[in-house]
């Protein structure tokens, strides 16, 4: 079990928001202009710091964090954020892997 505990700071001149990214068994918070650069920012850092290696789910809880903190959640599909991040191969395959498994039940 790792424990990487860091402190986000945002000036307000900075443009951007600041996003709660979880999925499967990791929460990641970043700043960024909009829902779906928070989820590809949130898995690059990832994969930049524990590898390949990391548990993934087909979709990525991002929450704005603002006043109204409960209503602001957004799902980003998983496959969306690694063909943004240029891994096109395995977000193909994880895209068959779900297919596979709702093929199934």
């Amino acid at each position: 079990m790792s424990i990487f505990i860091s402190m986000l700071v945002k000036f307000i001149e900075e443009k951007g928001d600041i996003y709660l990214c979880t999925c499967s068994d990791w929460s990641v918070v970043t700043s960024a202009k909009s829902e779906n650069q928070a989820a590809t920012k949130s898995v690059k850092y990832l994969i930049a710091n524990y590898g390949l290696d990391i548990n993934i789910a087909p979709s990525i809880r991002v929450k704005k964090i603002k006043e109204k903190f409960e209503k602001s959640d957004s799902l980003i599909r998983m496959g969306e954020t690694l063909s943004d991040m240029g891994l096109y191969k395995e977000s193909k395959a994880l895209k068959e892997i779900f297919e596979d498994d709702w093929n199934r039940n």
